[in-house]
């Protein structure tokens, strides 16, 4: 529903879904909490639907080999995923919107830090689109990116780092019930 606002304003979102934490085998939430595990978008929407007596479906099974993938054949996972950013900017251009990449959606990598094609990230690779994501890994090495927006994740036992997030100049994210006064 949240990208489908985005879409009444001229934006069409796309989002890379991965096996959150540990659940492929390979760690993809390096600040991962009992909290943020247990509030994990990983089981939200087709990603929860399970058939009754069943403890997996194709959207889980898909984020799992998806996260193998980039464990364990990274080159052919980054080309594949060059090919369906290509996708995307396609997609958006053909019903007149805005594309824009979200590669977090659960799980946490440094994007920056991984190359595309030799010697280039995915935002080099597509310096014209706008990616955008959440981290609760202070420290990454965006400054210089244009076209990346990082917002901070508040979470349970990480107050200290929102601390020096906010010091740093990040946008903060937070979530609470709707019993909690809201942040001001």
């Amino acid at each position: 529903p949240k990208t489908l606002k985005g879409q009444s304003v001229g934006y069409m979102t796309f989002i890379l879904h991965l096996a959150p934490a540990e659940l492929a085998g390979y760690n993809t939430c390096p600040k991962a909490t009992a909290g943020c595990k247990a509030a994990c978008l990983n089981t939200a929407g087709r990603g929860g639907m399970f058939k009754r007596g069943e403890t997996t479906n194709t959207i889980q099974q898909a984020r799992i080999r998806k996260t193998k993938m980039f464990f364990e054949q990274r080159q052919d996972f980054m080309l594949a995923l060059k090919k369906d950013i290509e996708l995307g900017i396609k997609q958006a251009a053909k019903v007149g919107l805005i594309p824009v990449f979200r590669l977090n959606g659960t799980s946490d990598l440094a994007w920056e830090k991984y190359d595309m094609i030799p010697g280039q990230n995915v935002f080099e690779c597509f310096p014209d689109i706008q990616f955008y994501d959440y981290t609760a890994i202070l420290g990454r090495k965006i400054k210089g990116i244009a076209n990346y927006s990082l917002t901070f994740s508040d979470k349970d036992g990480n107050y200290g780092d929102v601390i020096r997030a906010i010091e740093q100049g990040y946008n903060i994210a937070t979530v609470f019930g709707i019993k909690k006064t809201l942040p001001m």
